[in-house]
């Protein structure tokens, strides 16, 4: 029953982790906004519910199932209507981000790249509540990088990457497929691109994405878009 707790715990919460030895390349602040389109939600729920029979040994009540489907509709609906933006700063040597979610401000995560942890601070109070040491050794990616693709971004001339992520429980990525991010990258900014998106491996290539779509593998048409709004 954990599983099925962190599962749900995963629905509503986005866990960003971070690269160190980056420097801050004289920029203060970016702001993207998060665009998130579910056009087969309903298949999706289905392989969720598939996956968490699989690990609930006690099976799932159809009262669960009903409440379960309802959340992740409501995740939607929310996360279409209301504005969504994410807000990355310089803190003297630190990094930090912040979203804007549901007409809301999430709480402060402050990334230290000569701890190479991350801390979390309160939006409402500015006092540290925890930190954590970061653990990214546990997975694999791979990368394909097309130079000849180009997109001018924000003043920024961009070529093409798409990154390809394995990790997590193994039945969920049988279930759900591998995590894809297709990229609009440049080398011309030094920051961690875990600042940005949600991602588990340790990314030891030097780029910066300024629009990305993430998706799941068997889950291609519900997506996450990232882009780029401002620069300072």
């Amino acid at each position: 029953m954990n599983k099925i707790v962190y599962l749900a715990t995963l629905t509503f919460l986005s866990c960003n982790v971070f690269q160190s030895n980056y420097d801050h390349n004289k920029l203060n602040k970016l702001t993207f906004t998060v665009e998130s389109k579910f056009d087969e939600l309903p298949e999706m729920m289905n392989q969720i519910e598939s996956y968490i029979e699989k690990i609930d040994s006690t099976g799932l009540t159809d009262s669960f199932k009903i409440k379960f489907q309802t959340l992740l509709m409501e995740k939607a609906e929310r996360e279409s209507k209301y504005p969504n933006e994410i807000y990355i700063e310089a803190i003297k040597d630190d990094w930090q981000r912040q979203r804007y979610f549901e007409n809301k401000y999430t709480n402060k995560l402050r990334y230290s790249p000569k701890k190479d942890s991350i801390s979390i601070i309160n939006y409402v109070t500015n006092e540290f509540e925890f930190g954590l040491k970061l653990n990214r050794d546990n997975c694999t990616y791979t990368i394909e990088v097309d130079n000849e693709k180009r997109k001018v971004i924000h003043g920024y001339n961009c070529y093409f990457v798409k990154l390809t992520e394995f990790s997590g429980d193994q039945e969920f990525i049988d279930m759900m497929g591998s995590t894809v991010y297709e990229m609009w990258v440049t080398t011309k900014i030094n920051i961690p691109i875990y600042l940005v998106l949600k991602n588990d491996c340790k990314i030891e290539e030097n780029f910066f994405p300024l629009e990305t779509k993430m998706y799941q593998s068997k889950s291609k048409n519900n997506y996450h878009i990232y882009m780029i709004k401002e620069i300072k």
